[in-house]
């Protein structure tokens, strides 16, 4: 950051796609695993997945609009740290603040309808 050279914004670059990948793994693997849990899981479960979901893509999609954006301008990131950083937190509060409430109200849905259908409650 201290060094916005053209070298140094390439590294940047590179770094943020790196993200992009790994978000991009993390995700898939995590859709595969709650496609195991489908094939066992009763009607009401079944659909307390499918709503994870589709809340979870929505979420991945504005991260990587996120990152596309952080792409896009990554000289002034690099060169404005502070007002990036004031930015960021505005995006995170505005966008993520109430799907992330709700993806959290939907799993502890998803525990209490599992621990329902495995006989604990």
């Amino acid at each position: 950051m201290n060094d916005p050279s053209d070298e140094n914004t390439l590294k940047y670059i590179r770094s943020i796609f790196a993200l992009q990948g790994d978000i991009a793994d993390q995700f898939l693997t995590f859709k595969n695993e709650i496609g195991g849990l489908r094939l066992e899981a009763g009607e009401e479960l079944l659909a307390l997945l499918d709503k994870y979901i589709t809340h979870l893509e929505q979420a991945q999609e504005k991260t990587v609009g996120f990152l596309n954006w952080m792409n896009s301008d990554a000289t002034k990131f690099i060169t404005s740290p502070d007002e990036t950083n004031a930015y960021v937190q505005r995006h995170m509060t505005e966008e993520f603040s109430a799907s992330g409430k709700e993806l959290i109200e939907i799993q502890e849905q998803m525990f209490r309808e599992m621990r329902r259908e495995l006989g604990i409650i």
